[in-house]
């Protein structure tokens, strides 16, 4: 299937179909006039403000990220997390993955919040491939905790390939009292997405935790997952009894 990349506004006026479309054709001709001479600084001078992509830029800046590799580690630097999620990460040479994870880190000791805005999921799957299992471990195991760099990861784990490397990582973040909650459940999505047999393991893990607090949280989105091959009426039965137990506890205390 095919789509036009302008559609018909009015007499002898047209507009492109979507604005991804506009922003990568305007990337191709930025790319060709750099290759015939215009400076790479000199777009940046044009497209950035205080070395950062203008707010309506960002999408367009990704895309010049993809299509000039041999100046995408110097680009990166500017906006990592717009290239991620605006961009087609896909692309990038392994090397390239590298880079863009590593100028993450960087953005994440300027700014540990840098998602708070925008925390669009499914396009941080081109990040996760199996080569990239050791860097991963690297950013989850990081002390201190940088959340927001960990939910990157965590997000690319669940929507990428298959990574059996991890499965140790996200099943300890999983069964981790001290993590949050979104922390865990991206580590619940990972394990089903991305580790064979995670479904079990899930099953296994979540079996053996005390059902309190945010662990009854976590038992109750596993059962809503999994019930199907995993667990039964009985199984949702006593998780609801166990709620509202604790719901009578809180009361009367």
């Amino acid at each position: 299937m095919t789509r036009k990349a302008f559609v018909s506004i009015d007499q002898d006026q047209v507009n492109y179909s979507h604005r991804t479309i506009a922003e990568y054709l305007a990337a191709c001709w930025l790319v060709k006039s750099i290759r015939e001479g215009l400076p790479v600084s000199r777009v940046c001078s044009l497209v950035c403000v205080d070395n950062y992509p203008a707010l309506e830029l960002r999408g367009l800046y990704a895309w010049l990220v993809q299509l000039l590799p041999e100046s995408a580690d110097v680009l990166m630097v500017s906006d990592p997390y717009g290239v991620l999620v605006l961009g087609d990460v896909s692309c990038l040479s392994l090397s390239g993955r590298k880079s863009l994870l590593h100028a993450l880190e960087k953005l994440a000791e300027k700014d540990p919040w840098f998602r708070a805005q925008d925390w669009t999921s499914e396009p941080l799957g081109a990040l996760s491939t199996s080569e990239m299992a050791n860097d991963f471990k690297s950013v989850l195991s990081r002390q201190p905790r940088q959340f927001h760099l960990r939910s990157v990861v965590l997000n690319a784990i669940k929507h990428g390939e298959q990574q059996p490397e991890l499965e140790e990582d996200l099943l300890q973040i999983l069964c981790d009292n001290d993590a949050y909650y979104a922390e865990r459940h991206d580590a619940f999505e990972g394990l089903i997405k991305a580790i064979p047999n995670g479904k079990q393991l899930v099953f296994n893990a979540t079996n053996k935790l005390q059902i309190s607090g945010v662990n009854l949280c976590l038992k109750g989105a596993v059962i809503s997952r999994l019930y199907a091959d995993h667990y039964n009426v009985e199984d949702v039965v006593h998780m609801l009894l166990i709620i509202s137990v604790t719901k009578i506890l809180k009361i009367t205390q």
